[in-house]
């Protein structure tokens, strides 16, 4: 039928006999088989989906998985758009793994969150169309994509906040590599007088004054820098570390 309200309507019935709605036994069946499959070649898959290569060297063949693998997807989409039509069918094949991507690196954490987040959206999207009388492939979709939206904002690796905290950390760390090289450059010429001044350092370095002073604080806590007279200058420690940086770091 295509659309699942009225899926348990389409029933299988043998020799006069109702058996249940068609979708329990074909969606069953396939369900099944898929975790058959998974379950029995499950090192396969992984080998070659990610390192096809090694998978040649030692004796698979990464087309044969592939195409099998695509068989298997094929065959689940055509039993499943005849119970629950093609929005259900691409948002489930779809939002669940890409959520998951975002939470778990292993292809194991993978699949058994992409199973979790599945179920969860299709529990949630029920109850949120029978309380608002909506659709149900809609409402459910609708969840998966509030899901994948969280995931995409929050996620600890790789989620929008921890991209900005990850990019605000890295110009931290360049900006007191850079200041360092700086003060060292100047360190001993007839230029530190204005160069390595506290007071015009923003200036030089085209930095925000806050931000000039947050790196200013964190190379003096560590230890690298030194404040005399209003000049900064490099410890051998800030020497040190700043020719371990440029030997090893940015090599």
């Amino acid at each position: 039928m295509g659309e699942l309200a009225f899926a348990p309507f389409d029933r299988l019935i043998i020799n006069g006999m109702d058996l249940g709605a068609k979708g329990l036994y074909t969606g069953g069946a396939v369900l099944v088989l898929s975790i058959a499959v998974i379950s029995l070649f499950y090192k396969e898959i992984k080998l070659a989906t990610f390192d096809p290569v090694l998978a040649g060297v030692l004796g698979f063949s990464p087309a044969v998985i592939h195409y099998g693998l695509m068989s298997l997807v094929s065959l689940v989409a055509v039993t499943s758009f005849q119970s629950i039509g093609s929005i259900l069918v691409i948002a489930f094949m779809i939002i669940p793994a890409m959520t998951a991507a975002l939470w778990t690196r292993t292809l194991s954490g993978r699949l058994v969150l992409s199973c979790l987040l599945g179920t969860a959206g299709a529990v949630l999207g029920i109850i949120g169309a029978i309380v608002s009388d909506s659709s149900l492939a809609g409402m459910m979709a609708a969840v998966l994509g509030v899901f994948f939206i969280i995931s995409l904002i929050f996620a600890p690796a790789t989620g929008i906040l921890a991209a900005f905290r990850q990019r605000k950390k890295q110009r931290f760390a360049f900006g007191r590599e850079t200041l360092l090289q700086h003060l060292l450059f100047h360190a001993g010429t007839k230029e530190e007088s204005r160069e390595n001044a506290l007071s015009t350092l923003s200036v030089h370095m085209k930095w925000p004054e806050n931000f000039t002073r947050q790196i200013c604080r964190s190379l003096l806590k560590d230890g690298y820098i030194t404040e005399r007279n209003g000049l900064l200058l490099p410890t051998e420690q800030g020497k040190a570390h700043n020719l371990f940086y440029r030997e090893n770091v940015r090599a």
